[in-house]
């Protein structure tokens, strides 16, 4: 069973509770920080949406309810909670920063994420319920995760797995910021929190090309890519007409299914994986799509990147230095070699001149990186020679 926290909760889901949160608890934002968590529908309908809205603030704890809630004025109290100068603390927030900008139009700007922190500490478990359970000894019950968001009334076990969200999210924030200080990587991370606030809107789009990424694509014949593209397209309109998610529609592995049989299979009574609704309303226009299905459209060969031809050693030889300066500094860090320089970084730098000018020049470098580690990627590079 989820933890339940000391706070005063209250769950706001009509008009009047939004007013008197506005009026009664805003003001107590000038300066304080306060803990911001989000729930979002990403698998049930075919529009993702924020389903619910976690906030704490000092020791009260709110659950905001945005589908029972007026749509501006609970804009215009989040974007008083967002764009406040107070800090904001949130866990592993790139979704919750794309989904609040999809849905509102902004997201949190002075925020601390903790997962970030726990990064730079070299915590081997940084999800928020290791991280509260390693700190706290606080054991959160995560059984809610996939739970429906949309679905009306929450039940208790719902609320309380949403509240806990943030219940605690201050005090881990409160422990783990002084030992980032002491361990000298507090630049880095206030860096790595202000780009994942500048992160853009999570809005999904139709790749007519996606149909290429499902596992087994390969294995078919030119007619299976044809069916296969068409059930990609077919599963999308559908999906948006009764509100489902594509996945939900049809999965994966019953496309290719279906893709490699053709409409025969559409005989039987039941199609394996396809949601009976669906099935009940489209079978004949899904058999007549199946039967004619023009080619697949490809996906447009990238333009071949032209890359100045560097003096010295390879680009290879280089990536290769610089992964081994990658490893040898995770291991005297304890950083994850990923998070220390990930892999596009690497091979960025390696087709670089070996200096910290060029070095600045890379997209997504981070000024951190450069300072402690400009001079570092030169010699290695150099050394090679």
């Amino acid at each position: 069973m989820t933890a339940v926290s000391d706070n005063a909760f209250t769950f706001i889901e009509t008009a009047e509770q939004l007013e008197a949160f506005a009026n009664e608890w805003l003001p107590r934002l000038d300066g304080a920080p306060l803990a911001l968590d989000i729930e979002e529908d990403r698998e049930r309908h075919y529009d993702p949406c924020v389903a619910l809205i976690q906030l704490t603030v000092e020791d009260d704890d709110f659950v905001l309810d945005p589908l029972s809630l007026p749509p501006r004025p609970l804009a215009a109290v989040l974007e008083m909670v967002c764009l406040t100068p107070s800090i904001v603390v949130v866990h592993g927030a790139r979704n919750d920063v794309g989904g609040l900008k999809r849905d509102f139009g902004f997201g949190p700007l002075n925020l601390r994420d903790t997962q970030i922190a726990a990064r730079f500490l070299a915590r081997e478990r940084f999800g928020l319920a290791a991280l509260l359970d390693d700190t706290f000894g606080i054991e959160l019950d995560k059984q809610m995760r996939r739970s429906d968001w949309t679905r009306r009334p929450l039940s208790d076990e719902q609320l309380a797995y949403a509240r806990a969200d943030t219940s605690w999210l201050l005090d881990l924030w409160d422990a783990l910021e002084p030992e980032v200080i002491e361990a000298g990587w507090h630049d880095a991370m206030l860096e790595e929190c202000a780009a994942l606030a500048d992160a853009p809107s999570d809005q999904p789009t139709f790749d007519p090309c996606g149909w290429t990424s499902v596992k087994g694509a390969r294995s078919l014949d030119e007619r299976g890519h044809a069916r296969l593209a068409v059930l990609w397209r077919w599963r999308e309109e559908v999906g948006e007409a009764f509100d489902l998610h594509p996945s939900r529609v049809i999965p994966p592995w019953a496309m290719k299914n279906l893709a490699e049989r053709g409409a025969s299979l559409l005989k039987r009574p039941k199609v394996p994986g396809v949601h009976p609704e669906v099935l009940s309303e489209e079978r004949d226009r899904l058999a007549d799509l199946l039967r004619d299905a023009p080619p697949a459209p490809r996906k447009p060969r990238p333009k071949r990147k032209i890359h100045r031809r560097l003096a010295g050693p390879s680009v290879q030889d280089r990536v290769t230095a610089l992964l081994d300066w990658r490893t040898n500094e995770a291991r005297a860090t304890g950083l994850d070699s990923g998070f220390l320089a990930p892999r596009s970084l690497i091979e960025a730098l390696a087709r670089c001149e070996p200096d910290p000018d060029a070095y600045a020049e890379v997209e997504d470098v981070r000024q951190w990186r450069l300072d402690r580690y400009a001079d570092a990627w030169a010699d290695a590079i150099r050394s090679l020679t």
